[in-house]
């Protein structure tokens, strides 16, 4: 103690916790991906903390701990750049925060399959669907289909009924509004009153990459 000015040395302010690191792995990832954020707080008088994050994207988390290391893992949901931060809460109530960048690219959906029902004949309705899947859960895919008859329609389950038999290659676009997109054409032989087979022709291009975040399609 100071015994002039009558003050120990355990009596005074601590200050506020230091944040020794703060890392995002990776720092630049694509949508859907996982990142590992690693923080040390460290602390002269061994107070306990409470970690608070911020993702940048609407989601927290907290942790507690004390002048150790702690980890925290978290998946951002769509593309763009991401500023967070992490704030550090002593017991006693000094903070400290610092902030981050995460960067998450953009991933194009893919078109698993195609498929449809109903008969291959003149002014029979055929429906039909598709199997996508895109790793950006908050993505809104559009859905554009041709049908090779200057007729086009849009919507996961379009209905579409042919007006004169022929062999007709209908291709599917998709795209995710953030600059990915696939394609994919099928084969559908229509005849006058009877069924011709529905040969599928996977030879669609794909702009991108491509998790799960599934269309089940089902059928009207």
């Amino acid at each position: 103690c100071d015994w002039s000015s009558d003050v120990c040395s355990s009596d005074l302010d601590s200050g506020p916790p230091d944040i020794s690191r703060l890392d995002a792995d990776p720092g630049v990832v694509d949508e859907g991906d996982w990142v590992e954020f690693i923080a040390q707080a460290s602390d002269p008088d061994g107070r306990r903390f409470e970690y608070r994050w911020d993702f940048g994207d609407g989601d927290v988390a907290k942790d507690t701990g004390s002048i150790d290391t702690v980890t925290m893992t978290h998946r951002y949901r769509d593309d763009g750049p991401y500023q967070g931060s992490l704030r550090v809460d002593a017991e006693d109530g000094e903070t400290t925060e610092r902030r981050f960048t995460v960067v998450v690219n953009n991933v194009a959906p893919e078109i698993r399959h195609l498929s449809r029902s109903g008969a291959g004949i003149v002014n029979s309705p055929i429906t039909f669907r598709a199997g996508v899947v895109d790793p950006g859960p908050d993505d809104e895919l559009s859905y554009r289909w041709d049908f090779g008859d200057e007729t086009t329609a849009d919507g996961p389950t379009p209905t579409h009924s042919f007006e004169k038999d022929g062999v007709y290659r209908v291709t599917l676009v998709v795209d995710d509004g953030d600059g990915g997109a696939a394609s994919e054409t099928m084969v559908v032989v229509v005849g006058e009153g009877f069924e011709f087979s529905v040969a599928g022709d996977v030879g669609g291009e794909q702009r991108g990459r491509s998790e799960e975040h599934t269309s089940e399609l089902q059928s009207h």
